[in-house]
């Protein structure tokens, strides 16, 4: 079964002696981060706590919150400090010596002293405590994986929709083709005939104007190509494994047939199919990541080794902090289908709102200082 990185799951575990809820939800990340939070008596347990749910969960960022009720509040013990109770007596003793006067101290009085007799509670159970809350834990967790699970399964159905919408731009485009040379033919024709008047034509030199125009608009490679991919991605979809990794990889590669395409094409309605393709590709890789997909270092010099094979004019902005340049890109993005931009890394902590992967790579400095000693980084600076 496909599983979402996002999920969540909650449990109660009530008893005559504790009320125990455990609440738990994720998103997607590049490792597994939890984040806990519960009440101060539950310290002890929090290596523990991680060591079962890593047997649920191997990556995303999870917070888990536990909540506490103790209904053995008047469970309370009473204890006896006989060592501070006989240095009481001890000075008492010494004072009637000193003073030469009776020591008429009693039990009923010594035990109004300060810190002789206190009320304390009783310490815990913590094998039963732990019964108690691993139970909660161990409902919760698998919880939130069913969750996963049927997030994972809406994720999947709306994938193979959009790989049968792909598919039918892929046949437009394929039915289109001959199409489009025929009528390159008969305009041909036309303008020739326009030129040189009642003159007969050679059709081998038209024969030869038509073979060179089919050879520059050829797309038949990349939706041979591109039909292979959409299924490939619909056997993973199917298969029920975890998928994203790879999947993500495939959409780029059907990405780059998509703009083969349109960059090949002389065509409005091409041209139009194309751009739709790479949009539903845009949105379906996002999906790609929400299934699954391990990260490590090597993606981000995968990614800049790609980049840099690929033609095309690196444009730098630059500017402080503030200056504009996120809103800049934003609206250059917008109006543009054939810019892209190339995310970079940095070792500060995400802000509000920002994604990791989509806004930058978020990594540690030591991430960071492998990357550069790898030459992963076209370029780098420290601020």
């Amino acid at each position: 079964m496909l599983k979402s990185m996002t999920g969540f799951g909650r449990c109660e575990n009530v008893t005559d002696e504790y009320k125990i809820s455990v609440e738990m939800k994720a998103v997607n990340h590049r490792y597994l981060d939890l984040n806990i939070k519960m009440p101060k008596k539950f310290n002890y347990f929090e290596a523990s706590i991680r060591t079962l749910l890593k047997k649920y969960i191997q990556r995303g960022k999870v917070d888990l919150f536990i909540n506490y009720e103790d209904y053995t509040e008047g469970n309370l013990c009473l204890k006896y400090n006989q060592a501070l109770a006989a240095e009481y007596m001890g000075y008492f003793e010494k004072m009637a010596a000193e003073f030469n006067i009776q020591n008429d101290v009693k039990v009923s009085t010594l035990a109004k002293f300060p810190e002789i007799l206190t009320m304390e509670q009783a310490p815990d159970d913590e094998e039963h405590l732990w019964e108690i809350l691993s139970g909660a834990l161990e409902e919760a967790a698998v919880n939130f994986v069913e969750s996963r699970g049927v997030e994972g399964e809406n994720l999947r159905k709306d994938l193979l929709g959009k790989l049968d919408y792909m598919t039918e731009l892929v046949d437009f485009v394929e039915e289109r083709s001959p199409q489009i040379l025929a009528e390159y033919r008969a305009k041909l024709e036309e303008k020739v005939k326009e030129l040189l008047g009642g003159a007969a034509i050679d059709e081998g030199r038209i024969a030869a104007e038509v073979t060179i125009y089919a050879d520059k608009i050829c797309v038949d490679e990349e939706t041979v190509r591109l039909r292979s991919h959409i299924d490939n991605t619909r056997k993973e979809l199917l298969s029920g494994e975890s998928v994203g990794r790879k999947l993500d990889f495939i959409a780029q590669e059907m990405n780059r047939e998509a703009n083969t395409i349109l960059s090949k094409s002389s065509d409005l309605s091409v041209s139009d199919k194309a751009i739709a393709l790479r949009q539903r590709l845009r949105r379906s890789g996002n999906r790609f990541r929400i299934l699954s997909r391990p990260y490590h270092t090597g993606t981000l010099k995968n990614q800049g080794e790609r980049i840099m094979n690929q033609q095309g004019i690196l444009v730098v902005v630059s500017g402080f902090s503030g200056a504009g340049k996120g809103t800049l890109m934003k609206e250059l993005l917008r109006r543009y289908d054939n810019y892209a931009l190339s995310i970079s890394a940095t070792t500060r902590q995400p802000r509000e709102g920002e994604v990791d992967g989509e806004d930058y790579f978020f990594v540690t400095r030591e991430q960071f200082q492998q990357m550069i000693e790898d030459k992963q980084l076209v370029e780098y600076a420290s601020m």
